[in-house]
């Protein structure tokens, strides 16, 4: 069944009914937030139109390196020009009309669930279709990420109902086949492999205070077996229709850098299926390599 704009609208209307007088405000900023994006679109299909990029997703658990990755690219010399790092919006979701969404996400995530998902995937719509004349452009996640993971824990979860799900993946759905279809292509997904152990202490480390609360080492093993089913299971549905590099993210900062290094050329071209290469001449949609050296 397709989903029309005009479901998405109902959708929208009827979350903001349902919140209490107090909360509107939240609301109301989602659905002008999409306002803003309807009216901008033109102008913005005609100034990325004909800049086609190559674009990389990073993805991975909580605390596996993700913007360590983003930020290293950042500072490369070697990619001064090539690479436009896009980092997720931390600041947006931590401060909407006043809001820290993502806070209220952990402290509360059957309550604040729905409304953090909405918004976040405006703020990823917003990552896909960032205006750069850089060739490259580096996402941390994707809205693949929020469907095929976030989503999918929270229904297993609990903290969504089926009238909530039904309106997020309408508004996923409509992304897919509407004027924005286009911008939300993902051609390699460089996924940080590690354990949740691993992840587990270093969110402990970095200690921030949105996460304190709410990152579990029992959510981060959940998320983890939902990266393996979507970016690896050959047998999915949702597995993606580009390659996938996968490398070892359990390793130091040092260690991780070698293997960025050795593998640049992979993720900054689209020259990466070359026989020559040390990925191989894989087709797209499977897992191209852990290592070089594998």
């Amino acid at each position: 069944q397709q989903c029309s704009t005009l479901q998405l609208r109902c959708g929208i209307r009827h979350l903001a009914a349902s919140i209490r007088s107090g909360q509107y405000r939240l609301a109301s900023s989602i659905a002008s937030d999409t306002t803003n994006r309807s009216n901008s679109s033109s102008r913005n299909e005609r100034m990325s139109s004909s800049h086609k990029k190559f674009t990389v997703s990073v993805e991975g658990n909580i605390g596996s390196g993700k913007s360590t990755m983003l930020e290293y690219f950042s500072s490369l010399k070697s990619a001064q020009g090539i690479v436009e790092s896009i980092p997720e919006p931390i600041d947006k979701w931590c401060n909407l009309a006043g809001v820290n969404l993502l806070e209220r996400l952990y402290t509360d995530p059957k309550r604040w669930f729905f409304s953090f998902n909405l918004y976040c995937m405006l703020t990823r719509l917003d990552m896909h279709r960032f205006v750069t004349h850089r060739p490259v452009k580096m996402l941390e996640r994707s809205v693949y990420t929020a469907r095929f993971c976030f989503m999918t824990n929270a229904v297993n979860q609990g903290l969504l109902n089926s009238a909530e799900m039904q309106v997020l993946d309408c508004y996923y759905r409509s992304l897919l086949t509407g004027q924005w279809a286009e911008h939300l292509r993902v051609d390699l997904y460089v996924y940080l492999r590690c354990p949740p152990e691993i992840c587990f202490n270093r969110v402990k480390l970095r200690n921030r205070s949105e996460e304190s609360a709410g990152v579990t080492l029992s959510l981060l093993e959940n998320l983890h077996q939902l990266h393996e089913q979507w970016l690896l299971d050959d047998q999915s549905a949702d597995r993606p229709n580009a390659p996938v590099l996968v490398l070892d993210a359990s390793q130091d900062l040092n260690d991780m850098k070698s293997q960025w290094d050795r593998h640049m050329p992979a993720i900054l071209f689209d020259q990466h299926l070359s026989k020559d290469s040390c990925l191989g001449n894989q087709k797209p949609g499977y897992v191209l390599a852990k290592s070089c050296d594998s």
